[in-house]
């Protein structure tokens, strides 16, 4: 297993609907329905978790620096998006059935517990940029408004934690 699939697995990351079954080669699936080339890391990562999953102990992202939208505060993830059993949700029906939302070369990948969303740059030969959408500070499909939290994917799970890992420290 890679370092970013063990990552995820030692903070429980887990589906929240184990029943669902996802098409095969759901990585080619997502590529096809949203037309784009999906980053190396995120590829690895939705091949091998490709339902819609959650850390059951309460996972977190901190800034590393100060930002004057977010003094003292850390950005929470609730969920990384993948395949479910719903027309509501899960990565495809997201990125493309809230055209407000969508941003050029960024989709959908996750959200908080309140609501803001998690981009991902899928420009060609660019990084997998890793971006919070906080609705206070943001409009719907504005990139200006938009926090940078990683510069790649792999970067921002590496850099995610549980409360329970904190704790322990």
């Amino acid at each position: 297993m890679s370092v970013l699939i063990n990552h995820l697995s030692e903070m429980d990351y887990l589906p929240v609907d184990p029943e669902s079954q996802p098409p095969e080669n759901y990585s080619l699936v997502v590529e096809k329905a949203l037309q784009c080339r999906l980053p190396e890391h995120y590829r690895e990562f939705i091949d091998y978790f490709p339902r819609t999953g959650a850390c059951y102990l309460e996972s977190c992202i901190c800034l590393d620096r100060k930002d004057e939208k977010y003094p003292d505060s850390e950005i929470c993830w609730s969920s990384l998006f993948g395949h479910e059993n719903s027309d509501l949700g899960g990565l495809i029906p997201i990125n493309i059935n809230y055209p407000d939302y969508r941003i050029e070369n960024m989709m959908i990948i996750g959200d908080d517990a309140f609501g803001n969303w998690l981009y991902m740059s899928v420009e060609p030969d660019k990084n997998s940029s890793i971006y919070f959408m906080d609705r206070r500070f943001s409009q719907p499909g504005e990139k200006s408004g938009l926090l940078l939290l990683a510069e790649t994917f792999e970067d921002f799970i590496l850099n995610s934690f549980t409360k329970a890992e904190e704790f322990f420290k």
